[in-house]
């Protein structure tokens, strides 16, 4: 097993593991980062209009 991760098959093998890794986390991330963006984008856009319906919610946050 050790010779496995020594050898050149071994370091692509471990190096392809891990590019796959990064990508999903990366598209994970940038996922997240836009649904938070447009979450903000939303909330501060009702609490600039003056929203009835953001006001409700303010109240009722448990």
């Amino acid at each position: 097993m050790l010779s496995f991760f020594c050898s050149e098959e071994g370091n692509q093998a471990h190096a392809k593991h891990v590019f796959g890794f990064t990508r999903t986390y990366n598209e994970k991330i940038r996922k997240r980062e836009a649904r938070l963006t447009a979450k903000l984008a939303g909330f501060s856009s009702l609490k600039k209009e003056g929203n009835t319906e953001f006001k409700h919610r303010i109240k009722n946050i448990p």
